[in-house]
């Protein structure tokens, strides 16, 4: 009953006493006002020739009051911890960039010894086959070297790069009684 009552920016009713209130048809806007509770604010068309219109409107939740408190008193809140995690695609290209180094250490040294039998064997007159065999080696070598540094800059790109993220370390212990004795349970994020 101490609900006060406004309609269109007018008070109505101090308190309800289950009388009806004379309203003129048309739009209205009405706010009803119940401590410790927040405003409730609601638009009801009202037509011609309504009689006896109940509004009903529900309280849930109490305001909060707030703590004032001296500036002096007042903490600052501690900082979120929080942590950069490395991508997976870091380690990844990670490994691409150290079997680039290896195929082109591979490939590089197998090139060099080819070229240095083919010295000794048949140059100058080598055939065109063991030339483009050799020649297959080091473009193997540089497609390699190619490959492993483009990884490496990108996965180093991604690790400099990576985002900040809030940490949230917490644990919940969860207890409920069963009919052949109690279950228990753990969460924890990290």
């Amino acid at each position: 009953t101490e609900v006060k009552v406004e309609m269109d920016g007018q008070l109505v009713q101090e308190s309800l006493n289950g009388k009806a209130v004379q309203v003129n048809p048309g739009a209205h806007s009405f706010r009803f006002t119940l401590a410790p509770f927040d405003p409730i604010e609601k638009k009801v068309v009202i037509g011609e020739g309504d009689k006896f219109r109940a509004i009903s409107v529900e309280f849930l939740s109490p305001k909060k009051p707030e703590a004032a408190a001296p500036p002096s008193v007042v903490a600052p809140a501690a900082p979120k911890p929080t942590e950069r995690p490395v991508p997976a695609a870091v380690y990844v290209l990670g490994g691409v960039a150290v079997l680039g180094g290896a195929g082109f250490a591979y490939f590089g040294i197998t090139g060099s010894n080819k070229q240095d039998d083919l010295k000794t064997s048949c140059s100058p007159s080598c055939s065109s086959d063991d030339v483009k065999n050799l020649r297959s080696k080091y473009l193997l070598a540089d497609v390699s070297l190619g490959v492993g540094v483009a990884a490496l800059v990108t996965s180093t790109v991604l690790y400099l790069t990576r985002p900040e993220k809030t940490v949230d370390y917490s644990a919940q212990l969860s207890v409920f009684p069963t009919s052949g004795g109690m279950t228990a349970s753990a969460r924890f994020n990290f």
